[in-house]
């Protein structure tokens, strides 16, 4: 398996884990629901945008 599957496994991974922490932190609070979806997707493109940049930094080995 070349390294190029191994990140892209590993990325998929986090992404799962991102979205399901932040689906059930989200899924508890007792607060609007604009609010709760507007965090949400805060929460989630940061999320998603911090793990893609700290990928295209990751050098091939």
């Amino acid at each position: 398996m070349s390294t190029f599957k191994y990140k892209k496994v590993l990325f998929v991974i986090l992404l799962g884990a991102l979205s399901s922490g932040a689906f059930s932190v989200f899924s508890s609070m007792d607060i609007n629901l604009f609010v709760k979806g507007y965090g949400l997707l805060l929460v989630l493109q940061t999320g998603f945008a911090l793990i893609y940049l700290s990928f295209l930094n990751w050098n091939d080995r």
